[in-house]
């Protein structure tokens, strides 16, 4: 009896031990659950302040880049997360890429232009009654030729003046006039004021011509009534401006003739075709006393 009551015991306190640690391990269970919870809680948290970061960030560049966009060109510069005015010549600044941030590199603003390294410009423009790019180790030759349009008498020509190089490449041809359309030289028809350093005399010469590409400057115009260029432009060569006869059927455009042309040495007779003279200025539309009536024009082709 004793025995069996022993035994009695024993098995209520193990199931009693038994109950109490199924008890001890709920508890723990529920601990752990309400911590993972809080945890869960404050990562909900962590996230949403991470997620409206990122959306303050993203609406900062896109305001900084609408303003970019209304902002002028060469008012590109940011540092310290603030929009910058064009820097002072001699100082240098960081050219930062608005949408990432990233400082790219740093410009040198001392000289006329950014310096890049050379065969990374691009501006070609064509120099008129020469036959050669100006001697400057930025400017490369792209070709020569001759200059070429319509004939002055047509009604029907073509306007622009093309330089047209010496050694033509033929497609698909036939031989024989056609009466469609044509293309000729073109001659000085007046030399006065041009310098004579290139040629002693000019009219009726045939005019050459070049096309030259700037290593460096990336853009480039033709300045008319002005032989010096405005601001930090480069003058790549200046002259006097020059179109066809106000009286010829032919319309033509103006060109911009080197100050001290040279003649083309197979065209020494007159042959007619594009005939060139220079432009003088008429008070009434054209304000005077800025410009005076009959005074030659000058002419310049800038580059930056």
């Amino acid at each position: 009896m004793i025995q069996q009551t022993k035994l009695l015991m024993s098995k209520t306190g193990i199931r009693g031990l038994l109950s109490l640690m199924g008890l001890i391990t709920v508890v723990c269970l529920a601990v752990l659950q309400m911590k993972s919870l809080a945890d869960l809680h404050e990562l909900g948290l962590t996230v949403a302040a991470i997620k409206k970061k990122e959306e303050y960030k993203v609406e900062k560049d896109l305001d900084r880049t609408k303003r970019y966009d209304e902002m002028p060109r060469e008012a590109v510069y940011e540092e310290d997360n603030q929009i910058l005015r064009p820097p002072k010549q001699g100082r240098r600044r960081r050219a930062v890429d608005l949408t990432t941030g990233l400082d790219n590199t740093t410009l040198n603003m001392d000289h006329e232009h950014i310096n890049t390294p050379t065969g990374t410009g691009g501006a070609v423009y064509t120099r008129w009654g020469r036959t050669t790019c100006p001697d400057d180790t930025n400017t490369e030759l792209v070709y020569s030729g001759i200059a070429g349009g319509s004939y002055y008498d047509h009604p029907g020509a073509a306007v622009n003046t093309l330089c047209i190089p010496h050694e033509p490449i033929w497609g698909t041809y036939t031989d024989g006039l056609e009466s469609y359309a044509f293309i000729y030289g073109a001659e000085y028809h007046d030399q006065s004021l041009f310098k004579r350093t290139n040629a002693e005399a000019l009219s009726s010469h045939n005019m050459p011509c070049v096309v030259c590409r700037c290593r460096r400057r990336t853009s480039s115009f033709m300045l008319p009534a002005r032989n010096r260029c405005f601001g930090d432009w480069h003058v790549e060569y200046h002259g006097y401006l020059m179109t066809g006869h106000h009286t010829h059927k032919a319309s033509a455009d103006y060109i911009c003739v080197d100050e001290a042309p040279e003649a083309d040495p197979s065209g020494y007779r007159t042959e007619y075709g594009v005939l060139l003279y220079r432009v003088e200025a008429i008070c009434g539309s054209l304000p005077c006393p800025q410009y005076m009536q009959g005074r030659e024009l000058t002419c310049a082709v800038c580059s930056k």
